[in-house]
């Protein structure tokens, strides 16, 4: 299974799904995969890109209706990264609640829709791993703030 694949299912569900208004409404996000998109840097991103290769894998037989059947499951772990720019004379202290309320956006979107994955076929389970992990960078003079929440996305072939 092409992980791009899964990339692109994970971003559209977390577009599809966002609830935020105001400046942080979805069509005023960029979500993609990959890294952050600097060509679009006057929006807040979501972007989503795999983590850690071939993270985890068991065989298993059977299932209801053929015991003879052999499956696998894997678990491979995307990271979910939330990114906000803060703007050229704001402080980031007044701009961490812009970045906040994405990642608790992104993380109940993981909650409520953590089995709606069905596209493609074989995702039966997208769970969070973490709340999210800070990863300001308030040093360099674009001054953005990004948050890492890490998914483990559970494939049955």
């Amino acid at each position: 299974m092409a992980y791009t694949n899964i990339e692109e299912a994970i971003s559209g569900k977390l577009s599809a799904s966002w609830a935020l208004v105001g400046d942080l409404a979805v069509a005023n996000v960029h979500f993609t995969t990959g890294w952050y998109d600097s060509k679009k840097t006057e929006y807040p991103q979501v972007t989503v890109s795999h983590l850690f290769p071939h993270s985890d894998s068991e065989i298993f037989f059977g299932d209801s209706s053929d015991d003879d059947k052999a499956y696998s499951i894997s678990r491979e772990i995307f990271g979910v990264n939330v990114w906000f720019r803060v703007p050229a004379g704001e402080s980031v202290g007044d701009n961490i609640d812009n970045i906040e309320r994405m990642r608790a956006e992104a993380y109940r979107i993981f909650l409520v829709d953590w089995k709606t994955y069905t596209v493609p076929s074989g995702i039966s389970a997208v769970l969070p791993r973490n709340r999210g992990t800070p990863l300001y960078d308030t040093t360099r003079q674009t001054r953005m703030l990004r948050v890492e929440i890490e998914v483990q996305v559970n494939i049955i072939q």
